[in-house]
């Protein structure tokens, strides 16, 4: 793969942790909380979504408390470096993007990936129907809007080398764009990429737009979603204790994404979130995101189980991009330890971890 012909900041701060800045004030990290639960800080991606419902049926289904556990879950919405903040201490475990993961595991920081928190990635490249943009054979001639990231660059670049010659692939404009569907439904670009879970895109098919979307994992893209991660201090002593714990309930709640719970899954993500889209667009997102937790691999193994080749792919666009300088074994990439000790026969075993 070619480097990256826009260099898009990665959201690693890729280099700098400043630890000292996001240390916790003295005492235990998982202090017991009120009625003798330990008290655990959980930091989401974004903002509150549908993407967390496991997390919010985990807690209102009462997962978390079976297993001991008073759970603050915040949102990274104004946090720049997430990955910080679980080195540093300062949050016990976060949800954090691979290419950013695996960049901090080839920088020897104590982070380690405990589960796949969504199986596969989402980054989807829509467009107005009316463009005619169907398949990557369509996208010469076209202007095509990218979120900030590496993902959404490096999926479409490769995505484009294996479907394009080099002569059509220099007919598509590539140009920065922002966390907003507007220019896209405006016609100020021809694409535009976000998740299928984006809100914005079930709203706007309700208010008449008729989109396409080249779903990256459509063509050979295999990286996971975010990660589930934690410091590597939480896999030792009573940490490892609580990190299974937590591990079992989210996994407990990551079980409950059926179709048939799309009420109780609406529901608990819209009492969740500041501005919310119609139940109807929820129900639309809800959908997608059963298709993005889909993973031979989690009814063979237990949901969120790791999928190695999604890893090592994600590794080679960090070779192919200039962002890591070697390969790392892909067992170094995240550990199956906590995920062993909670499941039986594919299923979480809540009676065997939390009593």
């Amino acid at each position: 793969m070619r480097a990256s012909r826009i260099r898009t900041l990665v959201a690693l701060g890729m280099v700098v942790f400043i630890l000292a800045s996001c240390a916790q004030d003295d005492g235990d990290e998982t202090s017991s909380a009120a009625g003798g639960k330990d008290k655990v800080n959980v930091l989401l991606a974004f903002v509150h979504g549908i993407d967390f419902v496991h997390y919010y049926l985990a807690e209102d289904l009462g997962f978390f408390d079976r297993c001991g556990l008073d759970v603050e879950l915040k949102t990274a919405a104004n946090v720049e470096n997430p990955a910080q903040l679980v080195v540093g201490g300062a949050v016990d475990f976060a949800l954090i993007d691979p290419i950013t993961t695996i960049s901090a595991v080839h920088r020897e920081l104590p982070l380690v990936a405990i589960a796949q928190d969504t199986a596969r990635t989402g980054v989807t490249y829509y467009s107005l129907k009316e463009t005619g943009i169907e398949s990557p054979a369509d996208l010469p001639g076209h202007t095509i809007g990218l979120n900030p990231g590496g993902d959404n660059v490096w999926f479409l670049e490769k995505i484009m080398e294996d479907n394009l010659t080099p002569e059509q692939i220099e007919q598509v404009t590539i140009v920065p764009s922002d966390f907003s569907i507007n220019p896209l439904l405006t016609g100020r670009v021809d694409g535009y990429s976000t998740w299928t879970t984006d809100a914005a895109v079930s709203v706007a098919e309700q208010d008449g737009f008729e989109l396409n979307g080249l779903k990256a994992y459509d063509y050979g893209i295999r990286t996971t979603g975010n990660l589930l991660v934690t410091n590597k201090e939480h896999l030792s002593g009573d940490q490892l204790d609580l990190t299974t714990r937590f591990l079992a309930a989210v996994s407990a709640g990551l079980e409950q994404l059926t179709p048939e719970n799309t009420e109780a899954a609406v529901d608990a993500a819209l009492s969740r979130m500041d501005e919310a889209p119609s139940r109807e667009a929820m129900a639309s997102v809800y959908e997608a995101l059963l298709d993005l937790q889909e993973n031979p691999l989690y009814d063979e193994n237990g949901v969120g189980w790791h999928d190695p080749f999604a890893y090592e792919q994600t590794q080679d666009f960090l070779l192919d991009n200039g962002e890591v300088s070697e390969l790392l074994p892909v067992e170094q990439l995240y550990t199956t330890e906590v995920l062993e000790e909670i499941f039986t026969d594919g299923k979480v075993d809540l009676d065997k971890v939390c009593g």
